[in-house]
C-alpha cells in the first residue's frame, strides 16, 4: 500500500507541482494586467479572470524538461547492495519495509484537504436547499422563472437544474420598479450560466486549496461577476444606476435586521460587498478608443502566457546514445560515451523498475576491484546514476559519489559492471521505457574472499560458492539459494524481532555479548518452519543466545518472498545481535 501510495505521489508532484509553479507565476501576470484595466468595465475584467480560472483547469501538456522533486523512484530507492555487507541489529528497523516519502506525506494531506473542502462545500448547498423549504411562490418571470420569497437576507437565484428566484421578505413591499431591478439581476446570472462556473470555482479551489492567489482570484470573480450582472440590471443611464444603488443600500440594511440568520462577519462582509458594488455604480464606465485597444492586447498576451505556460516534463529524446554491449569490459569502456557528468537526473513515472535480468548478484559477477585499488587498500562505495533505456541498455552514466581516492579506477570498475549487465527495462502500462536508477556499488578487500563473505539480511546464502558447495547445500533441510523477485520481510519490520528477543538472564550475568548468524526458511505461508545456526557467539557455551534468536525469529510474522507474483519459500540470513547496556 506505502508503496503505492509513493508512486502515486511522485507522479503527483512531477505533474501538480509543475503546474503550481506555472499557474503562479500567470497568477502573478494576470493581477498585474489587471491593475492595468483596472478602469474597465466589471465584464472586461471577469473575462479577464476567467482566463485565470480556465488556466488552473489544465494540467501542462507542452513537453519540456523540467526536474522532478524526487530523484530516486520510489521502488529503486530500496535496491540490493551489490556487495555484501555486515549489518547490525540497530538497522535492522530501517530496513523492514517501505516508508512515506516526503512527497507522500504532502500528496495524503492535499487529498484529504480537497476533500474536506468538497465536502464542506456539499453540506453547505444541503442545508441552502434545506432552508429554502418554506419559501413561498410568488409569480413566474416573463421567462417562465418562478420567484419565491424567503427568509434570506440577499436576493439569489438556482439555475443549475431547477431554474429558481429567491427574493428576500424584506423587500416585500418594496415597489415594483425596484423588484424588476433585482429580477433583472437574478436572470442575469441564470442566462449566464454563473452557476455552472461557481462549481468550477469550488472544484479549483478544492485543487489548489493552499494557494493563496487562487483564493485572491475566486474572490475577485465573485465580485465582478456581480458588477457585471448588476450593469445588466440597472442599463447604461446613469440616473437608473442611482436608483439601483439605493436598492443595493436598502438590502445592506436588510442584512442589519437579520443578524440572527448569519454571524456578524459574515454579514460585515456581504455589506462591504455591496458598498464597493455601489461604488462601482455611481462611477462613470465610459472607455476611450485607446483603453479598448489596450485591454484587447493585453487580453491575447494572457492568452498567449496561457498556453506558453503550460509545459510538462517528458521522456522523449532520452536515449540517443551508443547502446552498451554487454561483453565490453573496462578498457572497452574509455571508447563509448556512456558517462556524462553533465547528464540531468529526472524521476520518469513508471510501475516497474529495470532490474538486472539475473538479479543483482549479475552486477557482482561482472564486477572486477581494480588491482591498483587493492595494492593500495583502497576500500568505499562508488554511487553511480544509470539510464536503462526501454531496450534494457545502459546508455548514460553520471557518477553520483566517487570513493575519492585518486585515480583508483574503482568508478571506472563500477560503470563497467553495470554497463555489462543486461538489464530488464522499466515498464509503464506494461510498456517498456526508458528511466534512470542508482546502483550502489561497494569496493571491501574482506568481502573479496568467498570463506568471509556474509550475505545481508533478506538475501539468499552467498550466490558466490562453488559449485561443490553448492552440491553439499543441496538437502533440503540445509540452506540452499532459491531464485525470487521479492524477499521476505517481518510484518512490522526488524524492530518486531528485537521486541520478541529475550537475553537470557545467565548471558547477562556472564557479561556475554556478541552477534549471532541464523539460517532461517520462511514458507509461502509466511512461517519460519526451519532454522540453522550459522555463528554463535565465540565461549559463550550454554548461554541460551542462539535459542533466544530462534525463538525471536519464529513468534514474528512475515511476508512471504514471491517470484512471478507467487509466494514461495527461501532461505534467509538473519544477524541477532546481543549486547550489554
Amino acid at each position: 500500500m506505502i508503496d503505492i501510495i509513493n508512486t502515486t505521489a511522485s507522479q503527483w508532484s512531477a505533474v501538480f507541482l509543475t503546474a503550481v509553479i506555472q499557474n503562479t507565476l500567470f497568477l502573478g501576470l494576470l493581477f498585474l494586467a489587471l491593475h492595468t484595466i483596472r478602469k474597465s468595465t466589471a465584464r472586461i475584467k471577469y473575462l479577464i479572470m476567467m482566463i485565470g480560472l480556465i488556466k488552473l483547469l489544465f494540467l501542462p501538456v507542452f513537453p519540456i524538461t523540467v526536474f522532478s522533486p524526487s530523484s530516486v523512484s520510489p521502488q529503486i530507492a530500496t535496491f540490493t547492495r551489490i556487495a555484501p555487507l555486515s549489518v547490525s541489529p540497530q538497522t535492522l528497523g530501517q530496513q523492514g519495509g517501505p516508508t512515506l516519502q516526503a512527497f507522500s506525506i504532502l500528496f495524503l494531506i492535499w487529498i484529504v484537504g480537497a476533500a474536506a473542502y468538497l465536502i464542506f462545500s456539499l453540506i453547505a448547498t444541503c442545508r441552502l436547499h434545506l432552508s429554502l423549504k418554506n419559501a413561498e411562490y410568488v409569480c413566474d418571470t416573463e421567462d417562465n422563472i418562478p420567484i419565491y420569497f424567503s427568509r434570506h437576507p440577499i436576493p439569489f437565484s438556482l439555475g443549475l437544474w431547477k431554474k429558481r428566484i429567491y427574493l428576500p421578505a424584506t423587500l416585500y413591499n418594496s415597489d415594483k420598479d425596484s423588484m424588476q431591478y433585482i429580477i433583472k439581476h437574478e436572470t442575469a446570472h441564470i442566462k449566464r450560466k454563473d452557476h455552472l462556473i461557481q462549481i468550477i470555482q469550488t472544484l479549483v479551489q478544492a485543487l489548489y486549496l493552499f494557494h493563496p492567489l487562487v483564493w485572491f482570484l475566486n474572490k475577485r470573480i465573485d465580485e465582478y461577476r456581480e458588477m457585471a450582472c448588476d450593469d445588466l440590471s440597472a442599463g447604461k443611464e446613469y440616473d437608473s444606476r442611482i436608483a439601483y444603488s439605493k436598492i443595493l443600500i436598502e438590502i445592506a440594511e436588510g442584512l442589519s435586521k437579520n443578524a440572527d440568520m448569519y454571524p456578524a462577519t459574515a454579514i460585515l462582509k456581504r455589506r462591504n460587498e455591496l458598498l464597493k458594488r455601489i461604488k462601482y455604480q455611481i462611477k462613470e464606465k465610459i472607455m476611450t478608443k485607446k483603453q479598448k485597444l489596450g485591454t484587447g492586447l493585453i487580453t491575447s498576451v494572457l492568452i498567449i502566457l496561457a498556453v506558453t505556460l503550460s509545459w510538462n516534463c517528458t521522456q522523449e529524446d532520452i536515449d540517443k546514445s551508443q547502446p552498451f554491449s554487454p561483453d565490453q569490459n573496462i578498457e572497452a569502456l574509455e571508447n563509448v560515451d556512456i558517462l556524462d557528468e553533465n547528464a540531468t537526473i529526472q524521476f520518469i513515472p513508471h510501475d516497474e523498475p529495470p532490474k538486472p535480468v539475473d538479479g543483482y548478484v549479475a552486477i557482482q559477477k561482472q564486477l572486477h576491484y581494480p588491482e591498483i585499488a587493492q595494492k593500495a587498500g583502497i576500500e568505499g562505495k562508488v554511487l553511480i546514476w544509470a539510464f536503462v533505456d526501454k531496450t534494457g541498455k545502459i546508455t548514460k552514466a553520471k557518477i553520483k559519489k566517487g570513493i575519492g581516492s585518486g585515480d583508483s579506477s574503482c568508478e571506472k570498475a563500477a560503470l563497467a559492471a553495470i554497463s555489462n549487465t543486461e538489464w530488464e527495462p522499466a515498464t509503464a502500462k506494461d510498456e517498456p521505457l526508458g528511466v534512470w536508477v542508482m546502483v550502489p556499488i561497494e569496493f571491501k578487500l574482506n568481502d573479496n574472499k568467498p570463506d568471509k563473505q556474509i550475505p545481508p539480511p533478506l538475501l539468499p546464502p552467498s550466490e558466490f560458492e562453488s559449485d561443490d558447495q553448492k552440491t553439499e547445500s543441496g538437502n533440503e533441510d540445509n540452506p540452499k539459494f532459491i531464485p525470487y523477485d521479492e524477499p521476505p520481510k517481518p510484518i512490522g519490520g526488524y524492530n518486531a524481532i528485537m521486541e520478541n528477543l529475550h537475553y537470557p538472564e545467565i548471558a547477562q550475568k556472564a557479561g556475554i555479548e556478541g552477534k549471532v548468524l541464523i539460517w532461517s526458511f520462511v514458507d509461502k505461508t509466511g512461517k519460519v518452519t526451519k532454522t540453522q545456526v550459522k555463528e554463535g557467539i565465540d565461549n559463550s557455551n550454554d548461554s541460551g543466545c542462539e535459542e533466544a534468536a530462534i525463538e525471536a525469529i519464529k513468534k514474528v510474522k512475515w511476508e512471504p518472498a514471491t517470484r512471478y507474483d507467487k509466494s514461495l519459500g527461501v532461505w534467509i540470513l538473519i544477524p541477532v545481535e546481543f549486547a550489554l547496556q
